[in-house]
């Protein structure tokens, strides 16, 4: 093996080693969120520091650490209602399989899964998500 081939081995493992341990965005450009009382609409996040701009226009860029600090508290898109379409396989009372359709508002897939086993009454076999609006 050649010493070029060798350091480029050496250089891709070492930039995946990188990419494996670097910390993932938490928040997408968009989010909200609150910062010792100011409320900023995140430009950016890197996993090591957000950029976000308030109502009057001024950039803050803080790391994640600071914002635990800060009591952060976060707005997401996920976090607001939706209505969540589902259909259900289940057995009917001349024992063949059959499919109907449910529709749960929640925040977020999870809790609405719940809630749509809550709602039917039956055993069902299969509860799947059609889609989220």
């Amino acid at each position: 093996m050649k010493k070029s081939e060798l350091l480029h081995i050496i250089k891709e493992e070492i930039k995946d080693a990188f990419e494996k341990n670097s910390p993932k965005a938490k928040y997408k450009k968009g989010d909200k969120i609150n910062y010792l009382g100011n409320q900023y609409t995140v430009l950016s996040d890197n996993g090591y520091v957000i950029t976000g701009v308030d109502s009057r226009g001024r950039e803050k860029t803080v790391n994640h650490s600071q914002l635990k600090q800060g009591m952060v508290v976060s707005v997401k898109e996920e976090l607001k209602e939706k209505k969540y379409y589902f259909t259900y396989t289940y057995i009917n009372k001349e024992g063949d399989k059959d499919n109907d359709e449910i529709v749960v508002t929640a925040s977020n897939e999870e809790e609405a899964r719940k809630k749509a086993k809550k709602e039917i009454k039956i055993s069902i076999l299969k509860l799947t998500l059609n889609k989220t609006v």
